[in-house]
């Protein structure tokens, strides 16, 4: 279970993801969409207690 998350806002997740996935190499543990109106990918590693969003 994650105990701390970090967000960042954005309108265009599909143009960020690849530093957070490609560049930094964090793995994506979840996507959402249309979530109280917003669209979201969180991503961490493995057992790692954060994720950023």
């Amino acid at each position: 279970m994650e105990a701390l998350r970090v967000a960042r806002a954005t309108d265009n997740i599909d143009a960020l993801l690849p530093f957070y996935r490609d560049g930094l190499g964090l793995s994506v543990r979840g996507r959402f969409e249309d979530h109280a109106g917003f669209d979201g990918v969180m991503l961490g590693e493995p057992d790692a207690p954060y994720h950023f969003e």
